[in-house]
């Protein structure tokens, strides 16, 4: 009998957990999403889960051309939304978002017939649905051509100069990558007030190193000496000597194709 009781008590219990989970559902407000574009396009959305009422981030809802899908259900008035296409073979693709939440989202894409993952971050819009402005509990988000938004793959290198800020010529080295491998060039010869084009690569790291080496009469003795430009990430032996050389980073922020220059001064 006592087991008869705790069974029954089981499934009322799990009955009543489905139909309180029904409740929620039917409760919370539907938020549609509809495609008045021309392509195919991937929804990421954050928001309020409606049944643990935790913030979560959801991607991605794929919602093609003409048509119109059910992306979330909240209880919140507010929502954030992100929205791209699939990016062309160049890497170019449209977008809808905002300034008013960053967040790093996942992106399944394929790039020269192989699939690649990154987890960029990206901008979200932020939404509002009309809380007691309407009878019904369903919104719909509208992504056309009024607010899209596009991004254009920059060129692929960056071209890096020097620039000689010093009273006295310099001699300069690099070791930087072109093509996938990794090359060094020596020796640039960098006059005062000069600025030169070094190189091109399309990695954002760097190695230089530079120096002088002149001699001076003090009135009774000659004196040599000696100024480097480098540090301690890379060494390589040239001419008899290790040269000891310094990373640089480009700043990923920076467009590709704009000139990079390093500054030699002392």
């Amino acid at each position: 009998m006592k087991k008869l009781i705790i069974i029954l008590t089981v499934i009322f219990a799990i009955i009543f957990a489905n139909e309180s989970k029904s409740q929620d559902l039917d409760n919370s407000w539907k938020v549609y999403f509809h495609n008045n574009y021309s392509k195919t396009i991937y929804v990421a959305v954050h928001v309020m889960d409606y049944k643990t009422d935790e913030w979560e981030t959801k991607y991605w809802t794929i919602v093609g051309p003409g048509q119109k899908a059910l992306v979330f259900h909240t209880n919140n008035k507010f929502f954030y939304y992100y929205v791209l296409t699939q990016p062309e073979s160049n890497g170019k693709y449209d977008y809808w978002g905002g300034k008013d939440l960053h967040r790093n989202v996942e992106k399944r894409m394929i790039k020269e017939g192989k699939e690649y993952v990154e987890k960029p971050e990206v901008g979200f819009k932020k939404g509002e649905l009309p809380f007691g402005l309407v009878d019904s509990k369903k919104y719909t988000v509208h992504i056309g051509n009024s607010s899209k938004k596009t991004y254009i793959p920059p060129e692929k290198n960056w071209r890096v100069y020097f620039e000689n800020d010093w009273v006295r010529n310099i001699y300069l080295a690099v070791h930087y990558m072109k093509d996938g491998q990794w090359e060094t060039k020596y020796w640039y010869e960098l006059e005062p007030g000069e600025k030169s084009y070094i190189f091109e690569t399309d990695n954002s790291i760097f190695y230089y190193y530079g120096y002088n080496i002149y001699s001076y009469f003090d009135g009774r003795n000659w004196h040599d000496l000696e100024y480097h430009w480098g540090g301690s990430s890379y060494w390589e032996y040239i001419y008899g000597e290790y040269r000891y050389f310094k990373k640089a980073k480009i700043n990923y922020d920076s467009m590709h194709g704009q000139k990079y220059t390093i500054t030699l001064n002392r």
